[in-house]
């Protein structure tokens, strides 16, 4: 009856609900009744050797003495060592912990997990600041590897960990011996603000993670991180783009999770920490006793804010009360919709084998859910959208027609519901933020008193501004990579394009006019903030103010906003075209590849030719031409200039200069 799963389920923009095998204990650290020393060893999911230090947490060597001492932590230039290097072990769950190390007033202890269903290990450093004031630490998490590095493989197939915003794992493999082991590296969570300086360089034999964490007062963090070994780099490859930390952390409790400042939650506010079992329905009582069976109730009376529901149980998952109000409980539907409400008057049927049935009053019950099964499976689709409350409500409406006034720096602007991810209404710094499909995010303060929602569960309701955490669009972004990009002082980030036609730069020297299509980038000058960059479509670098009074720049798909050319931080834009002149200089080249006359189709294919590689994009759109001269020309066009093409907007420094 021991065998349970924990589902944490988060609130808020995530497109599955997970839930995974429950850890014996749940809290923040292993029971001290199995005490090792020096090494012990576990096998993962894969079959892969880890034999961990007790005393360090560090990995030795590893399958195929691919490691050398991994993943060692100094704190402060300091090397972490546990007592009598010792540490206690979960032999079952395939976890030790050592500590706790002190360092000043911060106590420190080093968990190390190896997963029996997957090839992976995972690190938890936890840091405990005993003291009334903050404390900030220079972590260092250094690996030794038993080869030197040939590759740098990262999630976005980059070969620089950090080049791309979204880099979040790596894989490295060895430099000379190519049937040797690889091995995958995660040292922080996509959108995480906490991320460390990341040190891998091919042709070394080191791999670190360089953290400045500030711990406040009474309080602890977590820093978690990830490795994996396999044969198969293709393999880790595939993981790592595949990777979801959320199943890796469900063996946590909720508490223990929201410590972990490396790998953000979900957004939202309210986990559910309902126990799963994959045989019987489980019921935990209040006073800490938990019974194990087959639920009978065919529904559940409800009152909510929103009225009285009767839910059926074919549509529940599990139900987990609140503090300090019983019979109030928040309740997991099939569809992922979490309702808050009060059961009085009613009475839980659970009837256990060889016992019986028991009538448990709601009142005493602290969790109970129903058992794993195909309709109420461990993994749930988003079935979305919703609208999560004050109150911790989930609810699934419908998106028709739904408007948001946002008042932002620049004036009040609609915005489509359509269009958006996410509208994030309860957050610290008491601003709204918008979240588009596209990836652009708008701060702002949301007029709407009140929204109407036609919801799943309920007829028509008006929820007040006042009453809603966030709403949630859409399961997932539908970003543009193609949009242009434009980056705002106060952090606002917008992908769509320049609606002015027209830009203008006043030089040392006079005004200069150009079009806002043929623009590759726009950057501040370092140290003289009035002063721009401008690089355009050919690599031209003008220099000067921005004459423009206001920007109108469009979001693609979404409203166009009105902007104070001050507040631009950076501007990209990595379609940038050829002025409208030389795009009708390029069709008529075009157009004479075709010619009868074999001195117009030379010379027009050595016009094209000088135009180099910013036309490309004009000239693969013909292609497809039935005129089997010009295709054959453009192709040889294409092929002369193809070299010179890998210069693209990401290509350039921040002063507009193309990188070497």
């Amino acid at each position: 009856m021991k065998c349970s799963y924990r589902v944490a389920v988060a609130l808020g923009l995530v497109g599955v609900l997970t839930c995974g095998m429950a850890w014996s204990g749940g809290k923040l650290h292993l029971p001290k009744k199995d005490r090792v020393q020096h090494r012990t060893y576990f096998n993962d999911g894969k079959g892969y050797a880890w034999d961990i230090n007790a005393g360090e947490g560090t990995v030795q060597s590893g399958r195929n003495n691919c490691y050398s001492g991994a993943l060692r932590l100094h704190v402060n230039g300091n090397n972490f060592y546990s007592n009598n290097s010792q540490a206690w072990r979960d032999a079952k769950n395939k976890e030790i912990e050592a500590g706790p190390w002190k360092r000043g007033k911060v106590k420190v202890y080093r968990r190390v997990k190896v997963y029996s269903d997957k090839g992976l290990a995972r690190w938890l450093d936890i840091f405990e600041n005993t003291s009334s004031s903050k404390v900030t630490l220079n972590i260092k998490l250094q690996s030794h590897m038993n080869y030197g590095i040939g590759r740098v493989i990262t999630n976005t197939d980059g070969k620089k960990f950090g080049k791309d915003k979204k880099d979040f794992a790596f894989v490295t493999t060895p430099r000379h011996n190519r049937n040797g082991t690889a091995t995958m590296h995660i040292p922080f969570g996509l959108g995480s603000k906490v991320k460390p300086r990341v040190e891998a360089r091919t042709n070394g034999n080191q791999i670190a993670y360089n953290f400045t964490l500030t711990i406040p007062p009474k309080k602890t963090v977590i820093l978690a991180y990830f490795e994996s070994q396999n044969t198969s780099s293709k393999e880790l490859k595939e993981m790592m783009k595949a990777f979801d930390s959320e199943s890796c952390f469900s063996d946590l409790d909720p508490e223990v999770r929201s410590m972990i400042v490396n790998f953000p939650l979900p957004t939202g506010r309210v986990l559910l920490n309902l126990l799963r079992h994959p045989q019987y329905d489980h019921v935990k009582l209040s006073e800490g006793n938990s019974m194990f069976g087959s639920v009978k109730n065919a529904s559940i009376k409800m009152d909510t804010s929103f009225g009285e529901v009767t839910l059926q149980s074919e549509r529940i998952i599990g139900m987990i009360a609140t503090k300090n109000d019983p019979g109030h409980f928040l309740t997991l539907l099939t569809d992922g919709q979490i309702l808050s409400g009060k059961i009085t008057g009613q009475k839980l049927e659970l009837e256990i084998p060889s016992v019986g049935v028991q009538m448990i009053p709601f009142e005493d019950v602290k969790t109970w859910a129903f058992k794993i099964s195909p309709k109420k499976p461990k993994r749930m689709p988003y079935k979305g959208p919703y609208v999560s409350t004050l109150a911790n409500d989930r609810l699934i409406f419908k998106n028709t027609g739904l408007e948001i006034m946002l008042q932002t720096l620049n004036g009040a602007v609609k915005i489509k519901g359509d269009d958006l991810l996410v509208l994030k209404l309860d957050n610290p710094s008491k601003a709204h933020k918008v979240m588009f499909l596209n990836g652009s995010t708008l701060g702002g303060l949301v007029e709407n008193p009140e929204f109407d929602f036609e919801l799943s569960l309920f007829d028509n309701q008006k929820i007040s501004r006042s009453n809603i955490t966030e709403i949630e669009f859409a399961a997932k972004p539908a970003p543009a990579n193609k949009l242009a990009h434009l980056k705002l002082s106060n952090g606002d980030i917008l992908y769509g394009r320049f609606s002015d036609p027209k830009l203008q730069i006043t030089a040392s020297y006079g005004p200069i006019t150009f079009d806002s299509s043929s623009v590759r980038s726009i950057v501040h000058v370092p140290k003289e903030p009035k002063q721009v960059l401008a690089t355009l479509w050919n690599n031209s670098v003008l220099r000067g103010e921005m004459g423009n009074k206001q920007l109108s720049f469009a979001i693609i798909p979404g409203p166009t906003l009105m902007l104070d050319p001050g507040q631009m931080v950076s501007f990209s834009q990595p379609n940038a075209a050829p002025p409208k002149t030389i795009l009708k200089n390029v069709e008529t080249l075009i157009k004479n590849l075709g010619s009868e006359s074999y001195k117009i189709r030379t010379q027009a294919q050595e016009d094209l030719i000088k135009l180099g590689p910013n036309v490309l994009p004009i000239l693969k759109k013909h292609l497809k031409t039935d005129d089997l001269e010009v295709r054959t020309r453009l192709n040889e066009i294409i092929e002369q200039i193809k070299p010179a093409a890998a210069v693209g907007a990401g290509d350039y420094d921040d002063i507009g200069w193309v990188k070497g």
